[in-house]
Protein backbone atom coordinates (compact mmCIF):
# COMPACT_ATOMS: atom_id res chain seq x y z
CA UNK A 1 0.00 0.00 0.00
CA UNK A 2 1.30 3.37 -0.70
CA UNK A 3 2.04 6.70 1.64
CA UNK A 4 -1.13 8.79 0.50
CA UNK A 5 -3.58 5.97 2.39
CA UNK A 6 -4.64 3.89 0.68
CA UNK A 7 -7.95 1.24 1.46
CA UNK A 8 -7.96 -2.62 0.35
CA UNK A 9 -11.18 -4.22 0.76
CA UNK A 10 -11.27 -7.79 0.74
CA UNK A 11 -14.38 -9.29 -0.12
CA UNK A 12 -13.25 -12.94 -1.43
CA UNK A 13 -10.86 -14.79 -3.09
CA UNK A 14 -7.30 -15.41 -2.12
CA UNK A 15 -4.16 -12.73 -0.96
CA UNK A 16 -1.11 -15.02 -1.73
CA UNK A 17 1.92 -13.07 0.50
CA UNK A 18 2.11 -10.34 3.15
CA UNK A 19 -0.01 -7.38 2.92
CA UNK A 20 2.20 -4.29 3.49
CA UNK A 21 1.38 -0.40 4.55
CA UNK A 22 3.47 2.42 5.66
CA UNK A 23 3.05 3.58 9.20
CA UNK A 24 1.56 6.93 9.18
CA UNK A 25 0.20 6.73 6.10
CA UNK A 26 -3.82 6.08 7.25
CA UNK A 27 -3.48 2.57 5.23
CA UNK A 28 -6.78 0.77 5.87
CA UNK A 29 -7.78 -2.93 5.28
CA UNK A 30 -11.16 -3.50 5.57
CA UNK A 31 -11.87 -7.71 5.59
CA UNK A 32 -15.59 -8.08 4.10
CA UNK A 33 -16.04 -11.35 3.28
CA UNK A 34 -19.12 -13.16 2.41
CA UNK A 35 -17.95 -16.28 4.03
CA UNK A 36 -14.74 -17.40 6.08
CA UNK A 37 -11.48 -15.66 4.73
CA UNK A 38 -7.91 -17.18 6.01
CA UNK A 39 -5.20 -15.64 5.59
CA UNK A 40 -1.84 -16.15 4.11
CA UNK A 41 1.02 -13.94 4.87
CA UNK A 42 1.58 -11.49 7.49
CA UNK A 43 -0.05 -7.93 7.65
CA UNK A 44 2.49 -4.98 8.76
CA UNK A 45 2.15 -1.47 9.27
CA UNK A 46 -1.34 -1.05 8.32
CA UNK A 47 -2.94 1.84 10.54
CA UNK A 48 -6.62 0.23 10.54
CA UNK A 49 -7.55 -3.39 10.41
CA UNK A 50 -11.10 -3.62 10.34
CA UNK A 51 -13.57 -6.75 10.16
CA UNK A 52 -16.93 -6.65 9.17
CA UNK A 53 -18.46 -9.69 8.72
CA UNK A 54 -18.13 -13.25 8.44
CA UNK A 55 -14.96 -14.53 9.91
CA UNK A 56 -11.21 -13.72 9.10
CA UNK A 57 -9.29 -16.50 9.92
CA UNK A 58 -5.89 -14.98 10.90
CA UNK A 59 -3.35 -17.26 9.97
CA UNK A 60 -0.47 -15.22 9.77
CA UNK A 61 0.74 -12.22 12.37
CA UNK A 62 -0.37 -8.73 12.68
CA UNK A 63 2.26 -5.58 13.29
CA UNK A 64 2.65 -2.26 13.42
CA UNK A 65 -0.98 -1.56 13.33
CA UNK A 66 -2.97 1.16 15.63
CA UNK A 67 -5.98 -0.82 15.52
CA UNK A 68 -7.96 -3.84 14.91
CA UNK A 69 -11.70 -3.72 15.05
CA UNK A 70 -13.87 -6.83 15.31
CA UNK A 71 -17.63 -5.89 14.17
CA UNK A 72 -21.16 -7.04 15.96
CA UNK A 73 -21.51 -10.10 13.79
CA UNK A 74 -18.18 -10.44 12.49
CA UNK A 75 -15.31 -12.78 14.02
CA UNK A 76 -11.64 -13.27 14.15
CA UNK A 77 -10.24 -16.58 14.62
CA UNK A 78 -6.77 -15.76 16.07
CA UNK A 79 -4.05 -18.53 15.05
CA UNK A 80 -1.10 -15.44 15.33
CA UNK A 81 -0.12 -12.58 17.22
CA UNK A 82 -1.58 -9.17 16.96
CA UNK A 83 0.76 -6.13 17.30
CA UNK A 84 -1.50 -3.29 17.92
CA UNK A 85 -2.27 -0.13 19.76
CA UNK A 86 -5.58 -1.21 20.53
CA UNK A 87 -8.44 -4.44 19.38
CA UNK A 88 -11.57 -3.18 19.79
CA UNK A 89 -13.84 -6.18 19.74
CA UNK A 90 -17.72 -6.16 19.53
CA UNK A 91 -17.99 -9.40 17.46
CA UNK A 92 -16.02 -12.52 18.57
CA UNK A 93 -12.92 -13.06 18.85
CA UNK A 94 -11.65 -17.00 18.99
CA UNK A 95 -8.40 -18.04 20.65
CA UNK A 96 -9.46 -21.73 19.91
CA UNK A 97 -6.92 -23.93 21.78
CA UNK A 98 -3.83 -21.54 21.21
CA UNK A 99 -2.71 -19.21 23.42
CA UNK A 100 -2.13 -16.17 20.77
CA UNK A 101 -0.80 -12.81 21.92
CA UNK A 102 -2.01 -8.84 21.67
CA UNK A 103 0.96 -6.86 22.13
CA UNK A 104 -1.26 -3.72 23.12
CA UNK A 105 -4.40 -2.79 24.64
CA UNK A 106 -7.67 -5.39 24.20
CA UNK A 107 -10.58 -3.66 24.40
CA UNK A 108 -14.22 -5.89 24.59
CA UNK A 109 -16.77 -3.38 23.57
CA UNK A 110 -20.63 -3.31 24.00
CA UNK A 111 -22.11 -1.63 21.65
CA UNK A 112 -25.57 -0.39 20.63
CA UNK A 113 -25.67 -3.23 18.31
CA UNK A 114 -24.19 -6.26 20.20
CA UNK A 115 -21.18 -6.90 22.83
CA UNK A 116 -18.12 -8.32 21.95
CA UNK A 117 -17.26 -11.99 23.24
CA UNK A 118 -13.74 -14.20 23.81
CA UNK A 119 -14.09 -17.87 21.97
CA UNK A 120 -12.01 -20.63 24.06
CA UNK A 121 -11.69 -24.37 23.36
CA UNK A 122 -11.91 -26.92 26.16
CA UNK A 123 -11.03 -30.31 25.60
CA UNK A 124 -9.85 -31.33 29.16
CA UNK A 125 -8.81 -30.28 32.54
CA UNK A 126 -5.42 -28.60 33.15
CA UNK A 127 -4.43 -25.09 32.19
CA UNK A 128 -3.39 -26.77 28.65
CA UNK A 129 -6.60 -28.31 28.26
CA UNK A 130 -8.51 -24.80 26.92
CA UNK A 131 -7.38 -21.93 25.01
CA UNK A 132 -5.63 -18.67 26.42
CA UNK A 133 -5.57 -15.01 25.20
CA UNK A 134 -2.30 -13.39 26.30
CA UNK A 135 -2.42 -9.48 26.38
CA UNK A 136 0.91 -7.32 27.32
CA UNK A 137 -1.33 -4.18 28.03
CA UNK A 138 -4.51 -3.26 29.63
CA UNK A 139 -7.71 -5.79 28.86
CA UNK A 140 -10.90 -4.18 29.18
CA UNK A 141 -14.33 -6.07 29.38
CA UNK A 142 -17.20 -3.58 29.09
CA UNK A 143 -20.05 -6.06 29.42
CA UNK A 144 -19.56 -8.84 31.44
CA UNK A 145 -22.70 -10.88 31.18
CA UNK A 146 -21.60 -13.46 28.60
CA UNK A 147 -18.26 -12.38 28.11
CA UNK A 148 -16.72 -15.91 27.17
CA UNK A 149 -18.25 -18.67 25.27
CA UNK A 150 -16.87 -21.62 25.63
CA UNK A 151 -16.53 -24.79 22.72
CA UNK A 152 -16.11 -28.36 24.02
CA UNK A 153 -16.28 -30.80 21.41
CA UNK A 154 -18.70 -33.48 21.62
CA UNK A 155 -16.39 -35.98 21.45
CA UNK A 156 -15.16 -34.68 25.11
CA UNK A 157 -15.88 -36.56 28.27
CA UNK A 158 -17.19 -33.58 30.32
CA UNK A 159 -17.59 -35.77 33.44
CA UNK A 160 -13.66 -35.35 34.08
CA UNK A 161 -13.85 -31.53 33.69
CA UNK A 162 -15.81 -30.85 36.81
CA UNK A 163 -14.33 -28.44 39.47
CA UNK A 164 -11.70 -27.87 36.99
CA UNK A 165 -10.44 -24.39 36.02
CA UNK A 166 -8.57 -22.27 32.91
CA UNK A 167 -7.26 -19.03 33.21
CA UNK A 168 -8.63 -17.95 29.75
CA UNK A 169 -7.32 -14.35 29.37
CA UNK A 170 -4.21 -13.30 30.75
CA UNK A 171 -3.23 -9.34 31.11
CA UNK A 172 -0.49 -6.95 32.61
CA UNK A 173 -3.76 -5.00 33.81
CA UNK A 174 -7.81 -6.41 33.52
CA UNK A 175 -10.48 -4.21 33.83
CA UNK A 176 -14.01 -5.72 34.26
CA UNK A 177 -17.79 -3.97 33.79
CA UNK A 178 -20.68 -5.69 35.49
CA UNK A 179 -20.80 -9.16 36.45
CA UNK A 180 -19.11 -11.86 34.61
CA UNK A 181 -20.77 -14.96 33.10
CA UNK A 182 -19.35 -17.38 30.41
CA UNK A 183 -21.73 -19.30 28.27
CA UNK A 184 -21.17 -22.65 27.00
CA UNK A 185 -22.29 -24.61 23.28
CA UNK A 186 -22.43 -28.16 25.28
CA UNK A 187 -25.52 -29.51 27.22
CA UNK A 188 -23.63 -31.54 29.32
CA UNK A 189 -21.52 -29.04 31.15
CA UNK A 190 -21.95 -25.22 32.14
CA UNK A 191 -19.14 -22.98 33.36
CA UNK A 192 -18.62 -19.98 35.82
CA UNK A 193 -16.26 -16.74 35.34
CA UNK A 194 -14.09 -14.95 37.82
CA UNK A 195 -11.26 -12.01 37.08
CA UNK A 196 -8.49 -11.52 39.57
CA UNK A 197 -7.74 -8.40 38.14
CA UNK A 198 -4.84 -9.50 35.56
CA UNK A 199 -7.23 -12.82 34.84
CA UNK A 200 -10.15 -14.37 33.63
CA UNK A 201 -10.66 -17.74 35.10
CA UNK A 202 -13.44 -19.85 33.67
CA UNK A 203 -14.21 -23.15 36.44
CA UNK A 204 -15.97 -26.11 35.29
CA UNK A 205 -19.98 -26.07 37.65
CA UNK A 206 -20.96 -28.73 39.16
CA UNK A 207 -23.57 -30.68 36.63
CA UNK A 208 -26.98 -30.35 36.97
CA UNK A 209 -28.96 -33.64 36.40
CA UNK A 210 -30.25 -32.85 33.09
CA UNK A 211 -26.26 -32.12 31.98
CA UNK A 212 -25.61 -35.32 33.87
CA UNK A 213 -27.79 -36.78 31.13
CA UNK A 214 -26.72 -35.09 28.50
CA UNK A 215 -22.96 -35.72 29.29
CA UNK A 216 -24.18 -39.33 29.59
CA UNK A 217 -25.43 -39.61 26.29
CA UNK A 218 -22.74 -38.06 24.75
CA UNK A 219 -20.27 -40.46 26.31
CA UNK A 220 -22.54 -43.52 24.79
CA UNK A 221 -22.72 -41.70 21.42
CA UNK A 222 -19.33 -41.58 21.29
CA UNK A 223 -18.19 -45.11 22.55
CA UNK A 224 -20.92 -46.57 19.62
CA UNK A 225 -19.35 -44.28 17.59
CA UNK A 226 -16.07 -45.51 17.04
CA UNK A 227 -17.98 -49.03 16.30
CA UNK A 228 -17.54 -49.39 12.67
CA UNK A 229 -20.84 -50.24 10.51
CA UNK A 230 -23.54 -49.83 13.67
CA UNK A 231 -26.13 -52.86 13.23
CA UNK A 232 -29.63 -52.31 14.29
CA UNK A 233 -28.34 -54.16 17.63
CA UNK A 234 -25.83 -51.61 18.47
CA UNK A 235 -28.05 -48.82 18.28
CA UNK A 236 -30.75 -50.78 20.29
CA UNK A 237 -28.40 -50.74 23.22
CA UNK A 238 -26.54 -47.49 22.84
CA UNK A 239 -30.77 -46.31 23.67
CA UNK A 240 -31.27 -48.65 26.13
CA UNK A 241 -27.58 -47.49 28.05
CA UNK A 242 -29.02 -43.26 26.95
CA UNK A 243 -32.49 -44.18 29.00
CA UNK A 244 -30.88 -45.55 32.24
CA UNK A 245 -28.51 -43.59 32.53
CA UNK A 246 -30.79 -40.37 31.77
CA UNK A 247 -33.38 -41.90 34.88
CA UNK A 248 -30.52 -42.65 36.98
CA UNK A 249 -29.48 -38.86 36.70
CA UNK A 250 -33.11 -37.98 37.64
CA UNK A 251 -33.19 -39.61 41.20
CA UNK A 252 -31.05 -37.84 43.59
CA UNK A 253 -30.57 -41.19 45.23
CA UNK A 254 -28.25 -42.05 43.16
CA UNK A 255 -24.66 -40.80 43.09
CA UNK A 256 -23.34 -40.10 39.26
Amino acid sequence: LGPAGDTLTVTGGRITGAIVGQSGSHDVVNFSPAASFATNGSIANVDSINVTSATLVLQNPVTGALAVNISPGAAVNMNADIAAGNVNNTGMLSVGTGTPTITGSYLQLRGAAGSGTLGVTVTGPGRSGAGELKVAGVATIQNGASAVSVHVPTGVDTFGLTGATWHVLTANTLVVTGALSAGSDNGGIGFGLTDTGTDLIIAAAPQTPAQIAAAAANDVATIFGSFPDPNPGQAQARAFLAQVLAGMAGNSNISR
